[in-house]
């Protein structure tokens, strides 16, 4: 997600890299939160799928060392 973000400050023209970086021109504080926000949450949201789908998918589980 982070390199999304960071893609498209580089040389996009759309998405929540290149709002970023407007708000920060503009110096609109609420869009630079707001963004920072919903960024933070799709990182989340993902993370989250990959654990699911982690816990769907591998089915073995590691062994634990004896004591």
């Amino acid at each position: 997600m982070i390199g999304a973000i960071v893609a498209e400050w580089v040389g996009a023209d759309t998405g929540l890299g290149y709002l970023i970086i407007v708000a920060t021109f503009e110096f609109r504080t609420g869009l630079l939160y707001a963004t920072t926000a919903v960024g933070s949450f799709l990182a989340l949201a993902f993370f989250l799928a990959v654990v699911a789908l982690e816990k769907a998918v591998v089915r073995w589980k590691p062994e634990t060392p004896p004591p």
